[in-house]
Parts: structure tokens; C-alpha cells; sequence
């Protein structure tokens, strides 16, 4: 029984190819890192808000959005999970947060104020007993 807990890890670290692993700990990133750090910038849009690291941490929280939609909706409305409409809540969740984020660091439109015209005083009418 020991011997096989501790053969199990050989067996699996040198059972996969390297280019298997280059390419899951690639999509992994881009299935959850990319859309929490797009969703980290529509929340903290300015660089110093939040120190890279918060960012990094809370990219990955936050990278869970577009699986939490996907179960949802798969639970609520039948849709299935499968690799295009997970492709798609990805894309859909990245491009709601980079507009959010792009509205955000947008430099607020100055109004020009107008003056109004000035009015002439009324003149008081006298009322006479």
C-alpha cells in the first residue's frame, strides 16, 4: 500500500509531456487569470490603488466569474458547458470589464458653465391706501 502512494507521483509526473503541461498551465491562465485581472482593472482602474500582488490575488478570485456564470446558467437555464460557450462567457465577461474599466479612467468631461443673464430689478409696486 506505501509503495503505491509513493509511485503514484512518479508515475504521473513522468507520464506527461512537457508540451502538455506548457499548454494546460497556459490555458488555465487564460481561462482564469485574464478575465480576474480584466474584472481587477473595471473595479481598481488606477495602478496605484492596489499593489500588484492584490491584483494578482484577487485576478484569480475574480477569474472564477465567467465558471460561477456558466454553472449558473447551465443549473437555471439548461445551457451546457462546453468549451464554446465557455470561450464565450470568457469573452463576454472581458469585454463588459474592459469597458467598464476604459469608461472609468476616462478623464471626466469639464462642463463649461454658462452664466445666465442677469435680470433687472423689478420695480416695487406702490400700493396705495
Amino acid at each position: 500500500m506505501n509503495s503505491i502512494i509513493f509511485i503514484l507521483p512518479h508515475l504521473i509526473i513522468f507520464t506527461m509531456e512537457p508540451f502538455a503541461i506548457i499548454k494546460a498551465t497556459i490555458l488555465i491562465s487564460f481561462v482564469i487569470l485574464f478575465p480576474g485581472l480584466l474584472v481587477t482593472l473595471a473595479i481598481f482602474p488606477k495602478k496605484d490603488e492596489i499593489q500588484l500582488i492584490e491584483r494578482l490575488g484577487l485576478s484569480f478570485v475574480f477569474g472564477l466569474i465567467p465558471q460561477l456564470i456558466l454553472y449558473f446558467l447551465d443549473k437555471n437555464f439548461s445551457v451546457p458547458i462546453n468549451s464554446s460557450t465557455t470561450l464565450t462567457i470568457i469573452v463576454i465577461v472581458s469585454v463588459i470589464s474592459i469597458v467598464i474599466w476604459q469608461l472609468r479612467i476616462r478623464e471626466p468631461v469639464k462642463e463649461e458653465i454658462v452664466e445666465k443673464p442677469k435680470r433687472r430689478p423689478r420695480k416695487k409696486k406702490e400700493i396705495s391706501p
